[in-house]
């Protein structure tokens, strides 16, 4: 079908789940896509499979058979895009245009450790001599392969500086997309006219940052609570030691959700019992699970800036 009717290349790569087993990958599907690679090359059919499929590993599970042969049945994004900037334009393309057709987080789209993958490829299968371990670094030079993968440079810059300006864009291609429409999204939705662009400047749904545990633990109880300041200061100060008889029995990530505070940043970061949580709140956290990180910033208060009076 794709052979006849290229348009529809990219259902192929949708078709490969993201969460697919690697060796039903191997076995079942990338054949297909390394005999379509083998005859077309990176020609538009093989880059709009290969932009559209959310499958990490289809790369290796293509070429693992084929170790002599790899540069013939293992495709080599980074090679592909050292050889004319233009193909670097055609592959941002194919894969903006699948992000508006599927949107998709993009750090779901791990470009950087392809193509770390495929300098190593390129060093140990092209530039190493097989007798004497030695690179080609004169054919290196002339190729624009540096022996480090941070040395390389794409559109004039830092690899790591290409890959950063490249979220940046797909970025700006999914802004407008209401975070409930993000395909593999698992983190909260609080509304649904929330968009990806609301969340890129609110820390909420930034990675979690454990520098101000202090104050995430502050935060909790201050904010979770109608008699948060008597509880912190039963804690701080051994004031109001009645409060504890208010207490009643709380889902604490259930609350943390429902608040918005940032300590379920905490809670979904390290999880319970070494095991990650689903969506269920009704699922909690046990106290040997959170401790810790109240008890900490009183370790070391100075530390935490916190006015210790020797208590």
């Amino acid at each position: 079908l794709v052979e006849k009717y290229p348009k529809f290349a990219y259902m192929i790569g949708e078709f490969i789940s993201k969460n697919s087993d690697y060796n039903q990958i191997k076995y079942h599907c990338a054949p297909y896509v390394t005999y379509l690679f083998d005859k077309y090359r990176y020609g538009q059919i093989f880059i709009d499979i290969f932009t559209n499929c959310r499958f990490k590993e289809l790369y290796i599970a293509m070429g693992e058979d084929y170790y002599d042969e790899m540069e013939r049945f293992s495709p080599n994004i980074l090679r592909y895009f050292l050889e004319d900037e233009k193909n670097i334009e055609t592959y941002k393309q194919a894969l903006f245009k699948s992000l508006k057709r599927r949107p998709i987080e993009p750090s779901e789209i791990n470009l950087h450790r392809m193509l770390d993958d495929n300098h190593d490829s390129l060093l140990y299968n092209v530039y190493e001599d097989e007798d004497t371990g030695e690179f080609d670094y004169e054919q290196m030079q002339k190729d624009g392969i540096e022996e480090e993968f941070d040395d390389m440079k794409l559109c004039g810059v830092y690899i790591e500086e290409f890959i950063q300006n490249l979220k940046e864009e797909m970025n700006e291609v999914l802004r407008d997309v209401l975070l409930k429409d993000l395909y593999y999204y698992s983190n909260p939705v609080y509304s649904d006219t929330t968009t990806y662009g609301d969340t890129l400047d609110d820390v909420f749904y930034q990675e979690y940052d454990e520098e101000n545990e202090y104050e995430t633990n502050k935060e909790f109880f201050l904010e979770g609570f109608e008699n948060g300041e008597e509880i912190l200061a039963y804690i701080e100060e051994d004031k109001n030691p009645d409060i504890l008889n208010t207490l009643e029995p709380t889902l604490l990530r259930k609350l943390a959700f429902e608040k918005k505070l940032y300590i379920y940043k905490r809670f979904e970061y390290y999880g319970s019992g070494g095991f990650s949580f689903g969506t269920d709140l009704e699922q909690d956290v046990s106290l040997e699970d959170i401790l810790e990180k109240f008890i900490a910033p009183y370790y070391d208060p100075d530390s935490f800036y916190i006015q210790n009076d020797g208590r």
